[in-house]
């Protein structure tokens, strides 16, 4: 059974208990933006009816598993993008540009044909799925995907920067690769 508490909205949510759960060890200034940023995010958990709550519980225990499969599950447009504009606090960019972006900024990537299956918001992180060709060898594309979890801390301007901190690779697709880049060496 979901256990969708720690989803309810706080009204209003104590800045104590926002530091309890933002505390990461970081010295006292920075403590204190990646406090207010977790505010900002607060400010957005869902109602604990809402299917993002349930998405949001359903992903971080995908994650606590390494759950590969759920994490990949399709996500539904209005779900997987309902709070992007106000992540970097630059509501004029495109759905493309934020996610290029996001992607960007924590160097997923160097490759050219990208693509970003979903993102998903928690307080005080981003859930970033993505896929793409890395080149091709001998023939054959080598194709890498990924799941990173990022959290958001705020800049010395009052903007929000995302750092990453953990990837997860499907080794699968790795794995098809290499069979590809083994097949075309055996024909040579």
């Amino acid at each position: 059974m979901i256990d969708r508490r720690k989803y309810i909205r706080q009204k209003p949510a104590p800045p104590e208990s926002l530091y309890s759960t933002c505390q990461d060890g970081s010295p006292p200034s920075r403590r204190t933006q990646h406090t207010q940023t977790c505010r900002l995010l607060w400010e957005r958990v869902y109602d604990i009816n809402s299917p993002q709550a349930k998405l949001m519980h359903e992903w971080h225990e995908a994650f606590e598993r390494k759950d590969i499969d759920l994490l990949r599950k399709p996500l539904h447009d209005d779900v997987r993008f309902a709070t992007y504009p106000r992540s970097l606090n630059t509501p004029e960019q495109t759905r493309d540009e934020w996610c290029s972006q996001t992607a960007e900024t924590i160097g997923l990537w160097t490759h050219m044909n990208r693509t970003v299956h979903s993102i998903t918001e928690a307080p005080g992180k981003v859930i970033l799925h993505y896929s793409g060709t890395l080149g091709t060898v001998m023939g054959v594309d080598l194709f890498r995907e990924a799941i990173v979890i990022a959290t958001i801390v705020a800049g010395d301007d009052g903007s929000l920067k995302i750092e990453k901190i953990e990837e997860l690779i499907d080794s699968k697709v790795h794995l098809e690769s290499m069979q590809g880049f083994e097949a075309a060496k055996t024909k040579e």
